[in-house]
């Protein structure tokens, strides 16, 4: 009964705000749905300093493992990245806070795993740091990160799926086509917080600089395999209330028989103080 009531309030989890990130002005929301699954195993992490001394941190994070070892894997990454943000010194950098959630997440997960005796418990993490004007990411796993600039959609991160790795087999002429094709298991993932040994990591090696205007949305997979990189474009380019519910409608409105969790956070950068005052 008590985990009912709590997976219907994570279903229904919703962070929203404007927050004040070093000299950088952020508007942002969120949204979670649980799709056609009996648990919600995505979770997501908004965190800012109504001060603007510590920057805004965003987390989402998708489980497997079946049962409730998902739910439970990726709440330990929300989790890891709350006690980092409490943690972090006024000037840490981003990259570092961003891979320390990461790792500390995995750490957390592995004990569990062995604690439960159970095996193929992880959960993806995407990530973003963001203070006065400049942005950190990072990637484990196959959830995604987009940005919108000037009308136009970039993926930021990259995949760890045995997908992937095929693919660069094969331009690499060590596979052939063929042997690509008749794969199977693309979609398993080769790097998770949760590994063993977690060593594939997605990250900015310098942060990205952001412009007034800037659209960052964070989204699970149930978001991307449903909608399409243009109706992405055309939704996430709203101001972050409007866009965050219209890419939950819009996921809705597929009424796809097997519609895993769906969650995203939109972030639109308001105001940049520069260093000038200008």
């Amino acid at each position: 009964m008590l985990l009912d009531k709590l997976r219907n309030k994570q279903k229904q989890r919703r962070e929203k705000g404007c927050i004040p990130a070093g000299r950088t002005l952020l508007s942002f929301d969120s949204y979670q749905e649980l799709g056609t699954r009996k648990n919600q195993e995505d979770c997501l992490l908004c965190l800012g300093d109504t001060e603007g001394n510590k920057g805004f941190l965003g987390i989402v994070a998708d489980g497997m493992g079946g049962m409730e070892y998902g739910e439970v894997a990726a709440r330990m990454v929300a989790d890891c990245g709350a006690m980092a943000y409490e943690d972090m010194e006024q000037e840490e950098k981003g990259d570092r806070i961003l891979r320390d959630i990461a790792l500390s997440a995995n750490e957390a997960v592995n004990t569990f795993a062995e604690e439960k005796n159970v095996d193929g418990v992880g959960s993806t993490m995407v990530g973003v740091y963001i203070k006065d004007g400049r942005m950190d990411y990072i990637s484990v796993g196959d959830s995604r990160i987009y940005m919108i600039r000037d009308g136009e959609l970039k993926l930021l991160t990259h995949e760890h799926t045995y997908d992937v790795k095929l693919k660069r087999l094969v331009s690499a002429g060590v596979i052939s086509d063929e042997d690509y094709e008749a794969a199977t298991g693309k979609s398993a993932l080769t790097s998770y917080i949760g590994i063993e040994e977690l060593k594939e990591i997605d990250s900015t090696d310098e942060p990205v600089e952001l412009k007034e205007g800037d659209s960052i949305i964070l989204m699970s997979d149930g978001v991307f395999n449903t909608l399409d990189e243009e109706q992405i474009l055309e939704y996430g380019a709203e101001r972050p209330d409007i866009a965050a519910e219209l890419i939950r409608s819009g996921v809705l409105a597929e009424e796809k028989e097997t519609q895993d969790n769906h969650t995203a956070i939109v972030i639109r950068v308001e105001e940049i103080q520069h260093t000038d005052g200008k």
